[in-house]
């Protein structure tokens, strides 16, 4: 933003002409590399989001990178287009709705998966799995002696302590109060149940 402004008088990024004429300079290309930083940034950020939806190689982010790379290539070969700032453009408005959609199925007190992912992903299983369920016996009790703080900070270890030791074979979510349930992902019920005598306690 700073550089944005001082452009308007010294030409560092951009130029215009006595003719109102647009025309960026040499040094135009840092627009593009902070704006790719942020959506790295941002990438990073919410790495924990992308995995608990199991979104590693998500459409939304493989379109994300053809549009990077067309971007370029076109303004390679044709100076006079804004291609790649077009592009970028698109790319961080992609990453930023990829981003919302993340976190609107993510419970906030928890970070586990909330009960509307839950309910869509129930729906859409096919294939032979199983569904663990968890509840915090007399938690009710935590609240009236000592109160919701702790209560919460209880539910939030809680959370951790099921996303450590299952986050691996299956999605993690907060049902509903003291409530938690993981669905085991595709191929994981075997893993999950195997009998390894030389399985670590760590595991």
């Amino acid at each position: 933003v700073v550089l944005c402004i001082a452009s308007l008088f010294v030409p560092f990024m951009f130029k215009i002409t006595d003719d109102l004429e647009y025309i960026r300079t040499n040094f135009s290309f840092i627009y593009l590399v902070f704006l790719g930083f942020e959506i790295v940034l941002t990438m990073f950020t919410s790495k924990h989001t992308i995995i608990q939806n199991n979104k590693k190689y998500d459409v939304q982010l493989i379109a994300i990178v053809i549009l990077l790379i067309t971007g370029v290539a076109i303004r390679e070969f044709v100076m006079d287009s804004n291609s790649d700032w077009l592009c970028l453009t698109f790319c961080y408005y992609i990453f930023t709705m990829y981003v919302i959609n993340g976190y609107n199925s993510i419970d906030s007190l928890t970070s586990l998966l909330n009960r509307k992912s839950y309910d869509n992903r129930i729906n859409l299983v096919c294939y032979d799995t199983a569904i663990i369920m968890f509840d915090a016996n007399n938690f009710k009790t935590i609240n009236d002696t000592y109160g919701h703080q702790s209560g919460d900070l209880a539910l939030s270890i809680i959370g951790k302590t099921i996303y450590d030791t299952f986050y691996r074979y299956g999605f993690c979510h907060r049902y509903g109060g003291d409530e938690f349930i993981v669905v085991i992902k595709k191929g994981m019920l075997n893993k999950l149940t195997m009998n390894n005598p030389h399985k670590s306690s760590k595991d």
